[in-house]
């Protein structure tokens, strides 16, 4: 009897330990980040919200001149997250309304999230990437919000499934960027968003609105076997700054 018991107690003592590395709290990322450590996490579970806009080193945008008044959050330290689910939000993007504030996160060092799952909020709005991000094969159960995130080198978001509104609505891409085998399944917004290093749409299925009015695309330049489930807007749209609708009536099939 006592050698069941020690052996239950034992198996206890390991599933809790089990449990304890698989969960990681999201204030100790925060804590990590202001402690300048590297963040590397593989096939954990984060719970609470990865609010970046709470990091210690933070500083005011002086050369802001708009009404409201805006502030950045240096993240200094890579970011490795893979696999990994976010049982709650990611934050790097909020605006005090009351305040009339805008906290904004800046990534100085390479970026992943591949193969991640955001259960929750996933806010990059205006957040500037200065080195590699990829978030390859990632599932965005609600909004991805994108808008106006500036991106330096090439991006990756191919094999990503968009549950929920995706919006890279004046999204700056300066070199390629990689959306093949993507699911949208709701409104996917590339408003005013520029290409200028190229894009891949190969494969594509866009089960929801489609924007690109405004858009504009250099090569290289694919969407073969892109799908269009539902509408979708190409007015004003230029391909090397030529009509995107005689690129359209080209390869029409």
């Amino acid at each position: 009897m006592k050698k069941i018991a020690v052996f239950i107690l034992t198996f206890i003592f390991l599933s809790g330990l089990a449990l304890a590395q698989s969960r990681v709290d999201a204030q100790d990322i925060l804590k990590s980040i202001d402690e300048g450590k590297a963040i590397s996490y593989t096939g954990v579970e984060i719970v609470g919200d990865l609010d970046l806009t709470t990091l210690q080193d933070k500083e005011p945008d002086k050369k802001n001149k708009r009404s409201n008044k805006t502030f950045w959050y240096h993240v200094r330290t890579p970011l490795t997250l893979v696999d990994c689910t976010f049982k709650d939000d990611v934050i790097a993007y909020y605006h005090d309304d009351r305040k009339n504030e805008t906290h904004n996160a800046v990534f100085h060092d390479d970026v992943s999230f591949q193969g991640c799952e955001f259960q929750g909020k996933s806010a990059f709005k205006y957040s500037k990437f200065y080195e590699t991000a990829n978030f390859s094969n990632t599932t965005y159960r609600k909004e991805a919000l994108f808008k106006y995130s500036k991106f330096s080198t090439e991006v990756s978001f191919a094999d990503s499934t968009f549950a929920h509104d995706a919006n890279f609505k004046y999204t700056e891409f300066p070199e390629a960027v990689d959306f093949s085998n993507a699911e949208f399944e709701d409104l996917a917004n590339f408003k005013y968003t520029e290409f200028p290093g190229g894009v891949s749409f190969k494969s594509v299925v866009f089960q929801g609105d489609a924007n690109f009015k405004y858009t504009k695309f250099s090569e290289p330049f694919d969407f073969e076997d892109t799908e269009f489930e539902d509408d979708v807007d190409f007015k004003y749209t230029k391909l090397e700054g030529k009509s995107f609708t005689v690129y359209l009536l080209k390869n029409k099939k």
